[in-house]
């Protein structure tokens, strides 16, 4: 494939141009895109909750290196960032990324398929896009970078190379093209990571978790990084990298907007307020889902900007899986606060909160760039992405949400106390008044019981008096005695003989 050559004075570095470039020399365009195993269709809460509960506990990376070692496509990613910043030192370049980012944040490289299903056709690596669309003659499926992060989020990043000059209009039509194959190759290899053979699969269902069918395509994260080798104006000179900066063109690449030339000077300052290069012939711009890299050296083999290319993917790879994970968080504390409701699944809803902001915590620990990043340049392009998709509101709004979680749990824990200690106090009350009642009606019963045993006495005393006075019975009596004593009785009266008489004459006066 023939270039388009670089017009200028002659020397190595042609005349820098103020004038608005209309075409590409070269570019490579990098389509990344995440998903939380969370996010699949078919997860259900339990396994969500199984999942959670893994990333509380900050497992995920033993569980990968105790089932993936050895396996297949699968390796931990350390050993290339350590290999590559070695390589990069050698070549006078500096390491990226610390050892605390190594031992806890890199990810697992994934397997990938050989070839994609495009419908008709099988795309391969290097294979011709023009055989898709016939309108993307000249660009390459150039290489495939798969990922599964230390917080179960599936990462995927696929790239197209164009050698050959291409007009401005027709590199912003062909990257809107190739985006829509990106993502279908991204939804069969998510599918693929969950597959009924899928080591991953085998992990997390020894775990708790069952994995879902495919990705929610509503829950998905993508960002597209274009690295362009350089701009030309109409004159065929190279543009001065740096001063492209508040141009339409830089605008409508960034936007893929087919009307770039109409964008106004407002928006175009502001856009190029937010570039963060350091020399001249460079451009690093940033802007909602779009990275811009402008600079030549990433086509030089011997350059250390050649390697570095590859640490910005892994920097904008590392940021789409905090994106992806945040919002599955998101998603996750507004479930659980509609939850935390009802009496049922507070208990629920606390084991929540409890691995929620274990997960924050780590996430916060994530976006610490000072330990994690060795470059300042790599922590300062870090954070235009965070800034850019808001990541650190994303993160203050789950924290906000399993806070108010929190709160309602704890409010609904000291409501059921009150009521159950408003049911204590009323039942205790009517036990009192029961009590009361008892003792009110046995005193009255044993009041009751006393008047009639008086009145049974009263009655008794009567009944006695009355016998006591009764004539006919004296009479009887006083005929019993006499007829005893002439008789001679002597068992009725126990008397000595002596005294009988005596007796009897005092019975017989009565």
């Amino acid at each position: 494939m023939t270039e388009l050559p670089i017009i200028g004075l002659p020397g190595d570095h042609p005349l820098p141009c103020a004038l608005n470039p209309r075409s590409i020399s070269k570019i490579r365009a990098f389509y990344t895109f995440g998903v939380d195993l969370g996010d699949y269709f078919g997860v259900t809460d339990d396994s969500i909750a199984a999942l959670q509960e893994i990333r509380a506990a900050g497992t995920l990376l033993s569980l990968y290196e105790d089932a993936l070692t050895g396996v297949e496509g699968f390796a931990p990613q350390a050993d290339r960032i350590e290999a590559d910043a070695n390589e990069a030192v050698n070549k006078d370049g500096k390491a990226v990324w610390s050892d605390t980012f190594i031992k806890t944040r890199a990810s697992w490289t994934t397997p990938y398929p050989s070839s994609f299903d495009m419908g008709a056709e099988q795309l391969r690596i290097q294979g011709r896009m023009q055989s898709l669309d016939a309108s993307l003659g000249g660009w390459e499926f150039d290489t495939i970078r798969g990922y599964l992060t230390p917080d179960g989020v599936v990462v995927l990043t696929v790239s197209f190379r164009q050698d050959q000059a291409l007009d401005l209009d027709e590199t912003i039509r062909d990257l809107r093209t190739l985006r829509r194959f990106a993502r279908k190759m991204f939804d069969q290899h998510a599918s693929n990571m969950v597959g009924a053979s899928s080591p991953i699969r085998s992990i997390l269902e020894r775990e708790g978790f069952t994995c879902g069918s495919h990705p929610n395509s509503e829950k998905v994260r993508s960002h597209r990084t274009i690295f362009v080798q350089s701009m030309q104006c109409d004159s065929g000179r190279v543009c001065d990298a740096h001063r492209l900066r508040d141009t339409a063109a830089v605008a409508g690449l960034m936007n893929l907007a087919a009307w770039y030339p109409t964008y106004h000077a407002e928006y175009r300052e502001r856009l190029a307020s937010k570039e963060f290069g350091y020399r001249s012939n460079e451009l690093y711009l940033v802007d909602r889902d779009t990275t811009l890299c402008i600079q030549s050296g990433f086509w030089d083999a011997e350059n250390p900007l050649h390697l570095y290319m590859g640490n910005v993917l892994q920097a904008v790879e590392y940021h789409v899986g905090l994106q992806a994970l945040l919002r599955g968080q998101l998603q996750y504390a507004r479930k659980l606060y509609s939850t935390s409701t009802s009496e049922a699944s507070s208990m629920d809803a606390v084991e929540g909160v409890r691995r929620s902001r274990a997960i924050l915590s780590g996430a916060y620990e994530s976006l610490n760039y000072a330990v994690l990043v060795l470059h300042g340049f790599t922590r300062r392009l870090l954070r235009a992405l965070d800034e850019e998709s808001e990541i650190s509101a994303i993160l203050e709004d789950v924290e906000r949400r399993v806070e108010n979680v929190s709160d309602s749990v704890t409010l609904q824990a000291s409501v059921s106390t009150s009521l159950m200690s408003a049911n204590l106090q009323g039942f205790g009350n009517a036990i009192n008044r029961r009590v009361l009642w008892v003792t009110v009606v046995s005193a009255v019963v044993g009041l009751i019981a006393l008047l009639v045993a008086l009145l049974s006495l009263s009655q008794s005393t009567q009944d006695g008096a009355a016998k006591d006075h009764n004539p006919t019975r004296s009479t009887t009596a006083i005929a019993q005695i006499r007829y005893s004593a002439l008789n001679g009785d002597d068992d009725l009266f126990d008397l000595p003989p002596s005294n009988r008489r005596r007796d009897l004459s005092c019975t017989a006066a009565l």
